[in-house]
C-alpha cells in the first residue's frame, strides 16, 4: 500500500467535492456506515453535511482522495463515525483503520468518552471491520419511511404547536425521552433552528408532542411521545396523523424516522400509520 496523508478537511476545503463524491459513489450505508445526522440517514452526503460534523479525515495519496472518515455530534461524551469510505482502488481494512485510529485520538483529545456506528445490516464487510476494531453490537435500529399522500388526514386534537404549548412540549418529550438533549435549549430555541412541533389534545390538555425536522423535501420524526396515562388508547396514532398531515400541507414529499428494533408498541403504531421498514442498521459502540 502506498504512503498516505492524513489530513482535516476543514484545512483543505479544495478536497470538499472529491470527499461528498467518494461518499456518493458508494451509496448510503451500503459500503460505509450510516451518517450520524439522523434527519440525513439513508440521503446522499452533501457538503452541507460534512459542514454539520465534527470534523473530517481525508486520506490523500498525492492529491487523490482514498479514503475519508466524517465525525458526527451525538452528545458531549459520544460521536457517531460515519464512514470509512474508501476508494475502490485502495483496501477498506488498511484506509479504514488509519482513519478510525487517527479519530478516536482526536476525541480523545477533545475529551470523548467512547464511539458508535451505525451499520447497515446489508453490509456484512463494514460491520465485521467495526467489530474488529473494538466496537461492539449494541441494539438494532430500523429506519421507517412512507410519502405523505393527500390521504394523509390529521385525526381530531392533533395539530401544529403554538407558543402557548411549549412548557408541555418540553415535559412530555422530556418525560418520554430522559436522555434526549432536545428540550435542554427551550422549544422556542429549538423552532429558531427549523424544527416544527405538534401536540394531540385531549379535553383541553395536552397528552401528546412530537418534533419534525425538515431535510429538503424529506421530514424526519424527531421525537413522538405520549403521556403514560394516555397510551395504548389510540392517542399516538392519532398524534402522528397530525404529524403526517401537517408535514403534508408544508409540500413535504416524504416522512422518515427512527426507532430502536426492541419497542414494538412504537412500531406496531407506526405501521398502522402507512410507514414501512426501509432498512435496519445495527448500532456498535466502543470506547475512544
Amino acid at each position: 500500500m502506498p504512503a498516505l496523508t492524513l489530513v482535516d478537511l476543514d484545512q483543505r476545503v479544495d478536497l470538499i467535492a472529491p470527499v461528498v463524491a467518494l461518499f456518493a459513489a458508494h451509496g448510503p450505508g451500503q459500503a460505509h456506515a450510516v451518517c450520524g445526522i439522523p434527519a440525513r440517514m439513508g440521503l446522499p452526503a452533501t457538503a452541507a453535511d460534512l459542514a454539520a460534523c465534527l470534523g473530517t479525515l481525508v486520506l490523500l495519496d498525492g492529491q487523490r482522495v482514498a479514503g475519508a472518515l466524517a465525525i458526527c455530534p451525538y452528545s458531549d461524551e459520544q460521536a457517531t463515525l460515519w464512514g470509512p469510505v474508501n476508494d475502490h482502488a485502495y483496501d477498506l481494512a488498511a484506509v479504514g483503520k488509519l482513519l478510525v485510529g487517527e479519530a478516536r485520538q482526536a476525541l480523545r483529545d477533545g475529551g470523548f468518552e467512547s464511539v458508535r456506528c451505525l451499520a447497515d445490516t446489508r453490509n456484512r464487510g463494514v460491520r465485521q471491520f467495526l467489530l474488529g476494531h473494538g466496537l461492539a453490537a449494541w441494539k438494532d435500529t430500523h429506519v421507517y419511511e412512507r410519502p405523505l399522500a393527500k390521504s394523509s388526514v390529521a385525526l381530531a386534537g392533533a395539530r401544529a404547536a403554538t407558543a402557548s404549548d411549549h412548557r408541555e412540549i418540553a415535559d412530555i418529550l422530556a418525560q418520554a425521552f430522559p436522555e434526549s438533549l432536545h428540550c435542554q435549549p427551550s422549544i422556542a430555541a429549538r423552532e429558531r433552528e427549523g424544527y416544527r412541533h405538534y401536540v394531540l389534545d385531549q379535553d383541553g390538555t395536552v397528552i401528546g408532542a412530537a418534533a419534525v425536522q425538515e431535510t429538503g423535501k424529506r421530514s424526519w420524526l424527531k421525537l413522538i411521545g405520549v403521556m403514560p396515562g394516555a397510551r395504548r388508547a389510540g392517542a399516538g396514532r392519532a398524534l402522528l396523523g397530525g404529524v403526517l398531515a401537517g408535514e403534508r400541507e408544508r409540500g413535504q414529499r416524504d416522512i422518515g424516522l427512527e426507532v430502536l428494533a426492541d419497542n414494538p408498541a412504537a412500531i406496531a403504531t407506526f405501521e398502522r400509520s402507512g410507514l414501512h421498514r426501509a432498512w435496519t442498521a445495527t448500532i456498535l459502540t466502543g470506547p475512544v
